[in-house]
């Protein structure tokens, strides 16, 4: 199983230097898959190389000048270059606006998903930009959408499991996993574990999604 590692550019030195561990551990409950590890991007001096996060390593990179995004875009790259059968998602909620720049291209170039933390929202927001053009998708993938889209129930929509799925398309389970694992990769869908029951996976469609719908 691969591993799941966070890129997480930081642009503020004060807040670098303290390091919101309660911020580190908020991210690991936005129904992401286990985090496996945290490379922080940062301009400050005297910070520790590692540390460790609810049992999550934190591992700081510091970048010689913040105002330099290809800095961090070779970064982000380098990491991904270290460990390239992992899954990468970078957060872009810090960091100067030439950090951020440089982290969203990255992730572009290494297929990471992108995604920032707004304050006083619950879940995190993933701009990922779309692998696959609308119009290039699949039918059977356009057809989950559609079907997503058709459930959705604003403040408390949790989308449709993968069985209910699998039913409403009749296709097999494996068929419709791979098809939403592309889709999620994609950022049209997210994979999100039930609250009660781990085992139980829900499907939700996202904003890319539900604008994707409209061009299909």
């Amino acid at each position: 199983m691969s591993l799941n590692i966070h890129i997480v550019p930081l642009g503020n030195i004060e807040k670098t230097k303290k390091l919101d561990v309660n911020r580190i551990q908020e991210l690991m409950n936005k129904g992401f898959p286990t985090i496996d590890r945290i490379h922080v991007i940062h301009y400050a001096d005297d910070l520790p190389n590692v540390i460790e996060v609810s049992g999550v390593p934190v591992v700081f990179h510091k970048v010689d000048d913040h105002l330099n995004y290809l800095l961090t875009l070779e970064k982000v790259i380098s990491l991904y270059y270290k460990e390239k059968n992992a899954e990468y998602y970078v957060n872009i909620t810090g960091g100067t606006k030439a950090m951020t720049i440089g982290a969203y291209l990255g992730a572009t170039y290494i297929g990471a998903r992108i995604y920032y933390l707004p304050k006083d929202v619950r879940e995190y927001i993933e701009i990922t930009p779309p692998r696959i053009a609308p119009k290039d998708l699949s039918d059977l993938q356009k057809k989950i959408l559609v079907c997503l889209k058709e459930r959705i129930d604003p403040g408390r929509n949790k989308g449709m499991t993968q069985t209910e799925l699998s039913e409403e398309v009749k296709k097999s389970g494996q068929i419709v996993n791979y098809s939403c694992t592309q889709l999620m990769k994609s950022g049209y869908v997210k994979i999100v574990p039930d609250e009660k029951d781990r085992r139980k996976k829900w499907v939700v469609i996202t904003d890319q999604g539900v604008m994707a719908v409209k061009l299909i």
